[in-house]
């Protein structure tokens, strides 16, 4: 009976963390990079999805999740979920992420400069998770068929590395997730996501 109980255990937690691998997963041609970004004084483990650009082909990024470190004493964020999240997207498109997940790879001459393209989801959720032994939050999108796309360049001359917005931001799709991420209590049972809310971006500011 014991081992009855404990090959079922094993099979319970294999099967959680194969769900939580899924939802971890990016989307079609795009790699699954993790960086550790300072968000007001707080550590988040932040996942991107990359699609490094190759001779004339852009490449492409977006967020695929974040989620606050735990730290000892704990780090009191004061910034509402929006707030980190407009941060992290700020940062990430900084040339140094894509050369970080693309292997080095450096900015051009300004006469062949690398268009970059962003996806900003727009429908998020939030699922409260163990993430080494302890419980944190992570906030992930929860629908692909919205989002806000920007094109950035990225070059170098002799007066340095140049990033210049070329084409957006722009909608695509329609937005269904009516509740703002405010109106979303903290989940407070492990692995049960919220339902969907709206993140505001340049494409749905507040």
């Amino acid at each position: 009976m014991k081992n009855v109980i404990f090959y079922l255990m094993i099979l319970i937690i294999g099967i959680t963390l194969f769900h939580t691998e899924i939802k971890a997963q990016c989307l079609n041609g795009f790699t699954s990079y993790n960086t550790t970004i300072d968000v007001n004084g707080c550590q988040y483990d932040v996942g991107i999805c990359v699609k490094c650009p190759t001779g004339p082909v852009p490449g492409s990024l977006y967020v695929r999740d974040f989620k606050q470190i735990p730290e000892t004493p704990a780090c009191t964020q004061t910034w509402s979920a929006q707030e980190v999240l407009n941060y992290i997207q700020a940062q990430v498109k900084n040339f140094t992420y894509i050369q970080n997940a693309c292997d080095q790879m450096n900015a051009p001459p300004c006469t062949t400069s690398v268009p970059i393209t962003y996806y900003e989801w727009i429908c998020w959720e939030k699922e409260l998770i163990e993430y080494f032994g302890e419980e944190t939050i992570v906030y992930r999108p929860c629908n692909y068929d919205v989002w806000c796309q920007e094109t950035w360049t990225y070059c170098y001359d002799g007066f340095g590395d140049h990033t210049v917005r070329t084409d957006g931001p722009t909608l695509f799709g329609e937005i269904t997730c009516v509740e703002g991420a405010e109106q979303i209590n903290d989940p407070t049972e492990l692995n049960q996501p919220t339902t969907c809310f709206h993140i505001h971006t340049e494409c749905n500011p507040e």
